[in-house]
């Protein structure tokens, strides 16, 4: 069992300082950056190829986390980048946040002070101090190969911890019942992000980020507005919706986004993560990152409704990319209009033949779905496209209630007696029930055959 009393902390980093200024002094022509905790005070500095990427509340003693600007190559490679963690042991005790967060991980002791860290093909070192009588302790964390390189970062940051006796002030926000879990959020973004807030969503916004994020938040609010007349979530108002716009696309995959994917609705870290996609370039628009936008936040509506159970995929992704392209005035949903990202897509697919069949569409597995890619995406938007604007649809007594049906089914499904692939066949079953699949096909095709060029 390893302890941390603050006698032996404070021994401990003597030693840590010895080595620490010399590897510092050293790198003293290196470019770095600080970021400073305005709770703790703890202060710590680290090598600029390093990004700081929020933590969450229920993260405890994890106060921030530094990730090394990843290749975007490594993902495919099946590897991860280098991390820097700031622990406030002031908090919890050492062990108990080994326990959370270091659960797996060998823990071998160095010396009084170092402990080196092995699971895997993942290495890692930790020292355990104290900075003005204030408990912390660093963690690194790389790729088996990459520990003899990132060794000395890790310890350099290590050295310069610090206490800064400055704090923040706690932004004044309007809704007192989510007032806790919003300061909480506030607290843990990186040094330098602002924050925006609506009644229902917090938007953490990276450094440097135009003024086009200013309207966010009213345009969450109107596409919310209409989700929830679509698909109710529980209680008046629901949980509170965190989005996260990154800096750029190395900032979103340090946050943990999806490589093909210019956003993300991350389930773990109950945020939607985002990047503005194209800003900058000749001939760019926002229209990418606003299409992303909402179709990440129809995702995020879902799981505060039904939390990690999915619909079928041609639910769940075509009606994303429905509300995606949804067009949005002031405060209002206005209409949905062809989904750029699908429609072109969709008529290649038309000119070798056209779509999948639909039973094909509507049985597809989500590994299916994402595997399919191109043809998958293309048809599922077009059929919840149809769904949604077709006037034969809103015309047909059976047809105009099948996304209604599918939703009721699927929430109010009991998980007690039902696994989640018997409540999707339920929801199916309901949402289909008198539907003559066979005349839904041929009106499909023709609604696709009729879209605008």
């Amino acid at each position: 069992m390893i302890r941390t009393p603050t006698t032996t902390l404070a021994s401990s980093l003597r030693l840590a300082i010895l080595f620490g200024l010399a590897a510092w002094s050293a790198a003293a022509q290196e470019r770095t950056v600080s970021f400073d905790d305005p709770v703790s005070g703890l202060r710590i500095r680290f090598r600029s190829e390093y990004r700081p990427v929020g933590t969450r509340p229920e993260d405890g003693a994890l106060l921030a986390r530094f990730v090394r600007v990843p290749d975007s190559e490594l993902p495919a490679l099946g590897r991860r980048e280098s991390e820097i963690w700031l622990v406030d042991l002031e908090l919890e005790a050492f062990e108990a946040f080994r326990d959370h967060h270091l659960k797996g991980w060998d823990l071998q002791r160095l010396s009084e002070s170092e402990l080196h860290l092995e699971k895997g093909g993942r290495r890692g070192w930790a020292l355990v101090g104290v900075a003005s009588r204030h408990a912390f302790a660093i963690v690194g964390l790389c790729d088996a190969d990459e520990l003899e390189a990132q060794l000395p970062v890790f310890r350099r940051a290590a050295s310069s911890v610090r206490v800064q006796r400055t704090k923040r002030a706690a932004l004044a926000w309007s809704d007192e019942e989510q007032a806790d879990q919003r300061r909480a959020l506030e607290r843990r973004a990186p040094g330098g992000w602002r924050v925006l807030e609506s009644h229902h969503y917090l938007i953490l916004i990276a450094p440097k980020t135009g003024d086009w994020v200013k309207g966010i938040p009213e345009r969450l609010e109107a596409l919310r507005e209409s989700l929830q007349a679509h698909f109710p979530s529980p209680g008046e108002d629901g949980p509170l919706n965190v989005v996260r716009i990154c800096a750029d696309r190395a900032d979103y995959l340090a946050h943990g986004g999806v490589p093909d994917a210019a956003g993300v609705w991350s389930a773990r870290r109950s945020e939607l993560l985002l990047y503005p996609v194209r800003v900058g370039k000749a001939g760019s628009s926002l229209d990418d990152t606003f299409i992303a936008l909402q179709h990440e936040a129809f995702h995020q509506h879902l799981a505060a409704s039904i939390g990690t159970l999915q619909p079928a995929p041609w639910f769940d992704e075509g009606l994303g990319d429905v509300f995606g392209a949804a067009v949005i005035e002031g405060e209002k949903l206005m209409r949905f209009e062809k989904n750029v990202w699908r429609a072109p897509r969709l008529k290649r697919l038309i000119e070798r033949g056209g779509p999948m069949p639909l039973d094909r569409l509507l049985q597809s597995t989500k590994g299916e779905y994402y595997r399919g890619g191109v043809a998958y995406y293309a048809a599922g938007w077009s059929f919840a496209h149809f769904l949604m604007t077709s006037e034969s649809v809103l015309e047909h007594p059976r047809w105009c209630g099948i996304v209604s049906r599918y939703w009721t089914a699927l929430r109010d499904a009991s998980s007690e007696t039902l696994d989640p692939a018997g409540r999707r066949e339920a929801a199916h079953r309901s949402a289909f029930e008198g539907v003559d699949l066979e005349k839904l096909e041929v009106a499909w095709r023709e609604f696709i055959e009729s879209l605008p060029e």
